[in-house]
């Protein structure tokens, strides 16, 4: 057999046993691509039943020395297949060309890297680790990890997958002690973390997530310990292929596909500040029933496509400022039934925003956002910032979509209110009531156009008084010119026309100036007149105080 052993099989063989490393690159990069792997001489060449079965048979040799199988730079023939093994030793598989697929299906192993390196798949369900996974700035087809345990790190800092149309990480049931670290990965193809557990952080920095009308990131029920990171980043560490970056240069995070998050649980904050999501015409972002302990931030996030964050659970505040999102769908943004401390509107370039039945203490509503159509009914805040006088927010009310519903005017005058503010809030109730009329029937509307003429729904009180003196100015003039003759000479209250005058107006109050004297001719007229004009005037003014203070 050991006629039959290539050099790189001898060397690794000797440096095993010491936990030594073969390094078989040239230092040139060109040459040194695992890309090119195929064009390496026998000289780089290992098998791989050499290194299956060279960490099968680990123990510790009589020095004391923990044997360790690292190998760096080889061309790697046939499948390395350690289904079922269990391998007490570390192994580091890097910057490595495999000619066939790597298999560790229920495997138990210690350390396992293969940074760096190039192989069509690696599977690996339900493999058990006891500490790292090391899969930085891979080149593969697919990796399978369904019901997967890591006991450390998943690293795919600058991997590259690549499984159009299909899966090209497989992590359903995935458990990961500690972060998912993906930075700058790029994947072309479904992430697939349903019910996945990370214990801590999910970092995605930079990555590329390409999977164009279908789902980019699937993760259903997934449970995160820590933050999940969908940003913008720099390169600041190598991309597992001996190639460094200066940290200086940032690329964006994006998702071509629908982030499919529903029922995802973050434990502290989601962050996508400045992501670009596109999936027109579909999700962009489906977050239903999601629930973060913390913030979520969007600002200066680039949508196309819907947002759906619907029933949402964020314990402090949703971030949306500057967000940029357009959809050709009925809905842009779905916040129906979201529970949050604050939440701040983005600028929606077409498509209506729902925040039906949403529950928040501090609302934010600025410039262009307040420009859209939004569904209102059963929104519920404390506050609402900026603090716009009522007539500058009326206008974000009489655009809801879906038309009138007197709900969204309650509300935002019972946030006047609080403030103090009940001028403010006068001026929302008037608004309703004059919206309202549109909905009414003809006669409804025309006692309506009546009580906004002559008191403002019974919000303009002063209005009321304004026609109570032009009214006993204008009759008290008349019947000082044209006074009434008495009902019986030389007894009787003396004549006063102001007096006789409110007597006519007020139908509740009884000067004795009415029954005391008879108007004739057009006097006759004019007083029935101000009889008439008493009792709308009076009706109108009792039912808008019954209507002020049933709002108290």
């Amino acid at each position: 057999m050991a006629d039959t052993e290539t050099a790189a099989e001898r060397a690794l063989m000797s440096a095993f046993r010491r936990g030594g490393q073969v390094d078989l690159r040239t230092g040139r990069p060109g040459e040194d691509d695992p890309a090119n792997g195929r064009k390496w001489d026998v000289e780089r060449t290992v098998r791989a039943e050499v290194i299956a079965r060279l960490v099968l048979s680990a123990s510790a040799p009589d020095d004391g020395r923990i044997p360790a199988l690292r190998l760096a730079g080889a061309r790697i023939t046939g499948p390395l297949d350690l289904d079922h093994s269990q391998i007490t030793c570390p192994v580091e598989l890097e910057d490595c060309h495999f000619d066939d697929d790597v298999l560790l299906n229920r495997a138990q192993v210690h350390r396992w890297s293969l940074s760096g390196s190039r192989l069509p798949s690696l599977r690996a369900h339900y493999l058990h680790t006891y500490s790292d996974l090391d899969l930085r700035g891979i080149r593969c087809r697919e990796v399978m990890l369904y019901g997967a345990v890591l006991g450390g790190n998943l690293e795919m800092d600058h991997a590259r997958l690549v499984n159009i149309g299909g899966c090209s990480l497989y992590g359903t049931h995935l458990t990961v002690e500690g972060s998912l670290h993906g930075n700058w990965l790029s994947s072309e193809g479904e992430i697939r973390l349903y019910n996945a557990v990370i214990r801590d952080s999910i970092l995605f920095f930079g990555a590329w997530l390409i999977n164009p009308g279908g789902k980019s990131l699937s993760a259903s029920r997934m449970s995160v310990g820590g933050a999940l990171f969908l940003q913008g980043g720099a390169r600041s560490r190598g991309d597992g292929a001996g190639r460094q970056d200066d940290g200086k240069r940032g690329r964006a995070f994006i998702s071509d596909g629908t982030l499919h998050l529903h029922s995802v649980h973050v434990g502290t904050t989601l962050r996508m500040p400045g992501a670009i999501v596109h999936n027109p015409g579909g999700y962009a972002i489906d977050a239903l029933n999601m629930s973060v302990g913390n913030d979520a931030n969007l600002s200066n996030a680039k949508v196309r496509g819907e947002i759906r964050v619907a029933g949402g659970r964020i314990s402090s505040t949703l971030d949306l400022r500057r967000a940029e999102i357009s959809s050709t769908r009925t809905l842009a943004l779905n916040l129906a039934g979201l529970e949050a401390k604050g939440l701040s509107l983005p600028s929606v370039g077409k498509g209506v925003v729902d925040l039906s039945d949403t529950h928040v203490i501090t609302l934010e509503v600025d410039g262009k956002a307040g420009e859209v159509p939004m569904r209102l009914d059963g929104l519920k805040y404390e506050r609402l910032v900026p603090g716009l006088p009522a007539r500058q927010r009326l206008s974000w009310l009489k655009r809801a979509d879906g038309g009138y519903q007197p709900y969204p005017y309650e509300q935002l005058a019972a946030t006047y209110r609080r403030l103090g503010l009940d001028a403010d809030a006068r001026t929302v109730l008037l608004a309703k009531q004059r919206n309202r009329r549109a909905s009414l029937p003809k006669y409804a509307a025309t006692w309506g156009y009546l009580q906004d003429w002559l008191v403002g729904y019974g919000y303009r009180p002063l209005r009321a008084a304004s026609w109570l003196a032009a009214l006993v100015a204008v009759g008290a003039t008349l019947f000082a010119v044209n006074p009434p003759v008495p009902l019986a000479t030389g007894t009787g209250p003396r004549f006063n026309a102001v007096v006789y005058t409110l007597d006519l107006l007020l139908p509740v109050i009884d000067f004795g100036q009415e029954k005391a004297f008879q108007p004739s001719g057009a006097g006759q007229w004019i007083a029935y007149s101000l009889i008439t004009a008493g009792w709308i005037l009076a009706t109108t003014i009792a039912a808008g105080i019954t209507r002020a203070l049933s709002r108290q």
